[in-house]
């Protein structure tokens, strides 16, 4: 039985961090006692107010033994997953060691058997507030301390911590010895970082800093492949940073460790990243792919100083940490590498998650209050991250971007190896810029929801055509979200040159209040395009006047700004969402223009919310027909590609995806056997899965066909993708055989559900899918009791999507949410599904409208 995690208030938080100071940890760690348990002992000293009493944080298995002041304590000290001390001193002693359990969510230690050879790896991920569940301590972010680790692994392993490490020469009786890694600065325990295993390592050096790449060995060719990509992006993230924030890298060496089942992706861990393995690609990556793992790595890498030098104080300040490193991987991208589609790939895609999320009644300030360190679990979201970020950027771009680098650089400078606040941070804004923050975070950062934003366009007659008599941004809110913004943006005029739409001219705007007019724009020639937040520095809904959509409609993909293009992409998508733009009508626009589009990181997006828009919004009797001719659309630019370019490999991975008709699928099929494959592609493992797992989905394939490929891939990456090929088999056996798997087994993970997530839909059959809609519930109900609440939640998360939006899943989930005993994780995934289920009730509705001629 999972043990309910006892969580630590902030009030609590407050009176401790006023009674502690000057901490200093020995950590010993035993990781050689088999893969079921661990060993810890730590030492700790710190200075205490006298006469005072507190805690130590301690949710761990089993405790042997405690020491205080060099004398026995009784085990009885340890209630409620608390270590409760005898009255301070003003300096402090005590020790702890015990055994416990390795975990099997990502967080605390996790323990991973790679199926391809049976090694053992281990990592941490203690983020938020888990360094407990691993060993004793202050666990809270404003509780600093001094650590000096030592790990006892087998004797062929390799240890990674944050700071430099030794390997002991010698091994004990059982084939173990030890690694010793050097004190640390000044941290917060949530942070600390450690991976071990028998790990394959690259090394290299970047100035005066040690670099280090590290993988299972099963994925030691796939890493050397990489390695030149990954050192460059981190040797020019790294220059970019210090030049940007004037401060240099915090800390002795930059080490980065890809993880199996790593399902929170990546943890800044100061001088031990921590990375998912799917970011060490298998076959030749795509465009976005390798931009997207640099924009990982450049995240975590903004850590360094933002989170693990400088640390928030408590919680409720998450946001700003996410939120910043987030915003800053896409500058640093943009202008510290050779990948280019950051901005467009953040105005679509990545924009649009946080747009989503924010019109739900669940959505919640970015800035908001968190009561106790367990509450901040709901806060890992959109909000914190996509939306933060954007609203990151509009704040940049309001005070202007030296004024704001200026005040990061004094943020930093002021509170090096302390805690901030955001109030600390909005001071350094206003004293650097001059404007009224607060104000503005009052604004931004305290509401919910977004705003809409149209161009009002009053024309009239010229001696060469219409010309503009009145240009105005107009902003309007919705009734339960009123807050109306300040927002800095431009309004892109766009005329044709040379057969392409080409900015001319860029109107600068502050919008203040309801409406701001654009006095640049009076009485020039009506231009076929005007673009409100063209860059896309204000987060906003966008919508277009009469005159530049039709101009969009037919010549979007003659717009030769792909910035431009992003934005335009993100506003059709986010119309078909709000019924304002039929899914027949839509796919034709995506199947006219993506064909020409030349960014490669719009392709993936635009295509991926078309069939979105098919499945769940669209008028059924069309699915076959819209989904066909996005087939035919990749077939057509494919055929236009350079053999073994990159563009290529995007409209490949587009056909695949999206082939509905048997000669479409005769023509996949023939890929899988090698033969049918155009000049210059290559049948790697990347391509393989995804030839298997679309066929799977259509039917053409069969589990006999799954297993096969799964033996030829017995890598855990390849046993995860053999399940989620399995999930898409439309089958009622084959999805019977995953769910059981994902809700009754032990052994499923996370990792597992969120790519069983994405298949078990297949193709448009509510048939298979609605008899698992009450199930799912149950399930979920049972998994809380025997997983716990982290795995039950995530499951929940990411298979609700799978589940049809039918009334029926309307029905059920109302009935879920009429319960008094649901937990409030849960009620928020809900209420989501729920809202998303009706949105697409309303579009679908609307869509079959508009295909009836009604």
């Amino acid at each position: 039985m999972p043990s309910h995690n006892v969580s630590l208030t902030r009030g609590e938080a407050e009176s401790r961090a006023a009674l502690i100071s000057d901490c200093h940890y020995r950590l010993q760690l035993d990781l050689a006692l088999g893969r079921d348990r661990y060993g810890y002992r730590v030492e700790l000293e710190f200075s205490g107010q006298p006469g005072a009493t507190t805690f130590l944080d301690a949710q761990v298995d089993q405790v042997a033994g405690i020491t205080w002041q060099g004398e026995e304590l009784s085990r009885d000290a340890w209630r409620g997953q608390r270590i409760h001390l005898p009255a301070l001193a003003e300096r402090n002693r005590v020790e702890v060691w015990g055994t416990s359990s390795y975990h099997r969510t990502g967080l605390g230690i996790h323990l991973a058997v790679d199926p391809a050879d049976s090694e053992a790896y281990i990592y941490t991920d203690l983020e938020p507030a888990d360094a407990h569940r691993v060993f004793p301590c202050f666990d809270q972010p404003d509780i600093k301390g001094v650590f000096e680790i030592s790990v006892r692994v087998p004797q062929d392993w390799t240890v990674v911590s944050g700071e430099p490490g030794r390997a002991g020469k010698a091994s004990d009786d059982e084939g173990a010895r030890w690694w010793e890694f050097s004190p640390t600065r000044r941290l917060s325990p949530y942070v600390l970082g450690i991976a071990a295993g028998r790990l394959h390592a690259i090394r290299s050096q970047h100035g005066q800093i040690p670099l280090g790449l590290f993988a299972p060995l099963s994925l030691g060719q796939d890493l050397e492949k990489a390695a030149e990509e990954i050192f460059e992006v981190t040797g020019q993230g790294l220059d970019f940073y210090q030049e940007r924030f004037g401060v240099p890298y915090p800390f002795r060496k930059y080490d980065q460790v890809f993880c199996l089942e790593k399902v929170n992706g990546a943890m800044e861990s100061p001088g031990c990243v921590t990375i998912t393995d799917r970011m060490i690609y298998r076959g030749r990556p795509s465009a976005r792919e390798s931009s997207q793992r640099a924009e990982v790595i450049l995240h975590e890498m903004a850590h360094m100083w933002f989170g693990d030098l400088v640390t928030f104080r408590w919680w409720d300040d998450l946001w700003l940490n996410e939120s910043f490193a987030t915003f800053m991987s896409a500058v640093a991208a943009d202008r510290a590498t050779r990948f280019d589609d950051s901005w467009t790939f953040w105005a679509t895609y990545f924009k649009q998650l946080a747009v989503e999320e924010d019109q739900h009644s669940t959505s919640h300030p970015v800035v908001t209050e968190v009561p106790d360190s367990e509450a901040v679990h709901l806060n890992f979201d959109r909000i914190t991250y996509q939306k933060g970020a954007a609203v990151i950027r509009q704040l940049a771009t309001w005070v202007g971007e030296e004024a704001f680098f200026a005040a990061i650089h004094d943020h930093l400078e002021a509170h090096s190896e302390g805690n901030a606040t955001l109030r600390d941070l909005i001071g350094a804004l206003e004293r650097v810029s001059g404007r009224d923050v607060q104000g503005w975070s009052r604004a931004w950062l305290e509401t919910t929801g977004l705003n809409t934003i149209r161009l009002e366009v009053e024309e009239g007659r010229g001696p060469e055509g219409p010309v503009v008599q009145l240009a105005a941004l107009v902003q309007t809110a919705t009734s339960d979200q009123p807050t109306i913004r300040p927002h800095r943006l431009g309004v892109g005029e766009f005329r044709w040159r040379d057969r392409k739409l080409v900015l001319e001219q860029r109107h600068e705007a502050e919008l203040e209040g309801d409406r701001a007019e654009i006095p640049g724009l009076r009485g020039r020639l009506r231009p076929p395009l005007l673009l409100p937040n063209d860059e896309s520095v204000t987060y906003a809904k966008v919508r277009l006047d009469p005159v530049s959509l039709r101009t969009v409609e037919a010549s979007l993909a003659r717009i030769a700004d792909p910035l431009a293009r992003a934005v335009i992409w993100d506003l059709l998508w986010d119309m078909v969402r709000d019924a304002e733009l039929p899914t027949g009508r839509y796919v034709g626009i995506v199947v006219a223009n993506l064909p020409d589009e030349t960014d490669q990181s719009l392709v993936p997006v635009a295509l991926g919310q078309a069939r979105q828009a098919i499945a769940n919004f669209g008028a059924p009797a069309l699915g076959d027909e819209l989904e066909a001719s996005l087939a035919d659309a990749a077939a057509q630019a494919l055929e236009r590609t350079e053999p073994g370019g990159l563009d290529q490999l995007t409209w490949l991975r587009a056909l695949v995806v999206s082939a509905t008709t048997p000669a479409q699928l005769a023509r996949v099929e023939s890929m899988l056997q090698g033969d049918g494959l155009p000049p210059g592609a290559v049948l790697d493992l990347e391509m393989r899965w995804r030839l298997v797992t679309a066929l799977a989905a259509r039917g053409v394939l069969e589990e006999k066909d799954v297993a096969r490929m799964q033996r030829a891939d017995s890598t855990a990456t390849g046993q995860v993708r053999a399940l989620a090929a399995r999930a898409a088999i439309p089958s009622a056996e084959a999805k019977e055989a995953v769910f059981r798997h994902m809700t009754e087994e032990d052994s499923a993970n996370v990792e597992e559900a969120i790519w069983v997530g994405r298949s078990f839909a297949g193709v448009r059959r509510p048939d298979l899918l609605l008899p698992f809609v009450p199930r799912f519930f149950a399930a979920v109900d049972r998994l809380r009791r025997t997983r716990g609440s982290e795995y039950s939640r995530d499951f929940a998360y990411w298979f609700m999507p799978a589940l049809p939006p039918e009334p029926l899943l309307v029905s059920e989930v109302r009935h879920q949410l009429e319960r008094e005993d649901l937990a409030a994780d849960l009620r928020r995934v809900y209420q989501d599904a729920l809202e998303e289920a009706e949105r697409a009730l309303v579009a679908r509705a609307a869509d079959e409208l508009a295909y009836s001629g009604g």
